[in-house]
């Protein structure tokens, strides 16, 4: 047995997470920060008494703090902010319920400062089976007219897979990243909601997506939603944010035209949409859906288990914030 894999994850300090860190398959990659919004993992459900979609970002806690709400409430997304500014993010799926184990890490809400995980999803870093790339794959392929099936695609993607193992880059990052570009390419990197139409149009040629969720007709929200719903029930690939939640919060709210809001009763902070006016609140001319950044994302070794990624992850994140902190002046930390 690996001697990182006997660590316990509570126990690990930061020179423990620095070694470890160095064990990760790292990729920096230039992508839009469209395509950035498919991967990150959203909760809905309707709230019928207010007539509105409320929607949480659920992920494991692999950022050393939680998102502020009064930030995200405050300020808007600033282009000049985000342009070819680092993310960093951890690949992993999100698990069915039938496939869940005790090795998956629950999903908490990013502005939950207590890890209340019940009923939610959980999420597994280690992407063992290559299965999980296959539905992007499929959406990387120019698709015929008329509903399809996923399984007519299974022999090319066998092909596709040999393939990379051929040249050595049969590491999940290495599939990734590969599939990752040519799908927000031949999306014409979303630079707009005629894009994303294009992107829910592939998706619901194929007979097991569902056209709606929880009760509510994907058909009432924007098209971006729609389509970053659709992709997350077709594909359970995600990326969990260490740095740049915020960032990717403001630009949320402003290409889909929610709020964020805290719960009169409970406190708990969640994005709403208004159910009548799918369009209200976005600003489309001025986001610039195809702006590049900066993209650090990680992948876990074999050896080393889904909760220790995670306290390495949090380690990680704490030394962004404080080289953040160091260099940035106080004002622009902490609105």
């Amino acid at each position: 047995m690996s001697t990182m894999s006997t660590i316990q994850a509570e126990t690990i300090d930061a020179l423990q997470a620095n070694k470890m860190l160095k064990l990760f398959d790292v990729k920096s990659e230039a992508i839009p920060i469209s395509t950035l919004l498919l991967f990150v993992n959203i909760r809905m459900h309707a709230n019928v008494p207010n007539e509105e979609v409320r929607i949480e970002l659920v992920s494991p806690r692999v950022n050393c703090r939680h998102m502020s709400f009064g930030r995200i409430r405050d300020n808007k997304f600033k282009k000049e902010e985000t342009h070819l500014s680092r993310f960093q993010a951890i690949l992993c799926e999100k698990v069915d319920d039938a496939e869940q184990t005790k090795q998956s890490i629950p999903g908490v809400n990013v502005f939950s400062a207590k890890d209340d995980a019940s009923g939610h999803p959980r999420f597994d870093f280690s992407m063992g089976s290559k299965d999980v790339f296959f539905p992007l794959y499929i959406l990387c392929l120019d698709l015929p007219d008329g509903q399809l099936k996923k399984d007519n695609y299974e022999n090319d993607y066998k092909t596709f897979l040999e393939e990379l193992h051929k040249s050595d880059h049969g590491n999940s990052l290495i599939i990734f990243i590969h599939l990752l570009c040519i799908f927000h390419s031949k999306y014409n990197k979303f630079k707009n909601s005629q894009d994303f139409q294009k992107l829910l149009q592939d998706i619901l040629k194929f007979t097991d997506v569902p056209h709606n969720i929880d009760g509510i007709n994907l058909e009432t929200l924007p098209v971006i939603l729609q389509a970053v719903i659709s992709f997350q029930s077709f594909c359970q690939i995600r990326l969990c944010i260490v740095d740049g939640n915020h960032r990717t919060a403001w630009y949320f709210c402003a290409a889909c035209g929610v709020t964020c809001q805290r719960d009169s009763n409970d406190g708990r902070v969640y994005f709403a949409k208004s159910m009548d006016d799918a369009t209200h609140g976005i600003v489309d001319d001025l986001l610039e859906h195809d702006m590049l950044i900066d993209s650090l994302i990680y992948h876990k070794p074999n050896d080393i288990s889904n909760q220790c990624c995670v306290s390495v992850m949090k380690v990680r994140s704490k030394h962004v914030q404080d080289e953040v902190l160091r260099t940035e002046p106080y004002e622009n930390v902490f609105l």
